[in-house]
């Protein structure tokens, strides 16, 4: 009896919390107090929380810093994972995997071979860009001290014709499992927006101008 008496009013006070502060709010919240502790940031401009593929928690950060400076970036629970816009560029990926080894590293975040779109840039692809060792650009700290590389390529790949290939998954849909759609490597060659980052996997970069 004492139990469910204690039970009772627990419950009231969570259901309680949950309304007033519900997941969103609460990230928001602890994200912006850890922001807060970095001089470079200026402001949180669009933050949004979504659950992701294994109902992990992610969310898509935007930040105005010092000297006019802008990126939009991905987290997934308390990791950065990649940036979607820079400046007035937004950027846009199709990756190719045709893993045959369960073991490979890519095999772990995506669920078979084929072509998939992206939303913006991961954090694994800049550090070969950059040429960067493993374990960079999963911190917020990355994204903002190479900030201006990071902008330079994207501006770089802007300027180049677009890679051939961009429109192979329908509107619809984020994944097609026929990777004989991608096209030959030796026929991007030239682009700086492909990537090639092993034998089984590749990138091509797409980058829209957003804001004049």
């Amino acid at each position: 009896m004492i139990f469910v008496i204690l039970t009772i009013p627990i419950l009231l006070l969570f259901t309680y919390a949950m309304l007033m502060y519900p997941p969103s709010v609460y990230y928001k919240i602890k994200i912006k107090n850890e922001l807060k502790k970095d001089t470079r940031i200026e402001k949180l401009t669009y933050f949004e929380h979504f659950l992701g593929f294994w109902d992990d928690n992610r969310f898509n950060i935007g930040l105005e810093l010092k000297d006019d400076k802008s990126i939009l970036v991905r987290r997934e629970e308390d990791e950065y994972q990649g940036i979607i816009e820079i400046d007035n560029y937004k950027i846009h990926v199709l990756e190719f995997n045709f893993n045959t080894d369960p073991d490979n590293f890519h095999s772990n975040y995506i669920p078979g071979n084929g072509i998939y779109y992206t939303e913006g840039l991961k954090g694994w692809v800049l550090q070969i860009m950059l040429n960067k060792p493993e374990g960079y650009f999963y911190n917020l700290d990355d994204y903002i001290n190479y900030y201006d590389e990071i902008k330079e390529i994207i501006e770089k790949i802007y300027s180049e014709n677009r890679i051939p290939g961009e429109d192979v998954i329908p509107e619809d849909s984020w994944f097609i499992k026929d990777t004989d759609k991608w096209g030959d490597d030796n026929e991007f060659s030239n682009y700086m927006g492909y990537v090639i980052v092993d034998e089984n996997n590749r990138v091509k970069i797409y980058v829209d101008k957003i804001r004049d």
